[in-house]
């Protein structure tokens, strides 16, 4: 296969709900209201379920988070969906969701219902930091103390920082 269709499927894999798309604005969780009308979020999905209903269809609902902020969002999907949705619901990425801000009346707060969502990979946690520091107070499970990292884990996860040193 060409590098362009290979391309093409590769984004096609991203697209749980909707259609592709590039956000102009991503809002922040914390800042949405009835107000905001339409907007794109991005964040880890934390939970949520599907829910089935007697019509076959079926209601995805995803709790988003981006650290300051959590929504609940919802779309409704059929069937042939549930596989991509299952997968969105793994947490094994970021979601960018493209949507408008509802009132849910049962839950008495506000949701996005979705549009559009895309998977997209999560890097994790990175260390962007021009200058690194050294974490000079870690208890590790070998500390008397309440230490639960693994001493290598905190050496590989150091290492990956960046950082040339720990204490």
């Amino acid at each position: 296969p060409s590098t362009k269709s290979r391309a093409k499927k590769e984004e096609k894999g991203r697209v749980i709900l909707g259609k592709s798309f590039v956000p102009k604005q991503i809002a922040s969780i914390d800042s949405l209201s009835l107000e905001s009308g339409s907007v794109t979020i991005q964040g880890k999905v934390i939970g949520g379920e599907i829910k089935t209903f007697n019509s076959g269809r079926m209601l995805l609902l995803a709790n988003v988070t981006d650290n300051k902020g959590t929504v609940v969002v919802k779309a409704f999907v059929d069937g042939k969906l549930q596989n991509k949705c299952n997968r969105l619901l793994s947490g094994e990425g970021k979601a960018l969701v493209r949507g408008s801000i509802d009132y849910d009346s049962r839950s008495k707060e506000i949701c996005l219902m979705a549009r559009d969502i895309l998977l997209e990979e999560d890097p994790g946690r990175v260390d962007d930091a021009p200058i690194k520091r050294v974490e000079l107070h870690a208890h590790t499970k070998m500390s008397s103390q309440d230490g639960l990292a693994d001493a290598a884990m905190l050496v590989t996860r150091a290492a990956s920082f960046g950082h040339e040193a720990i204490a």
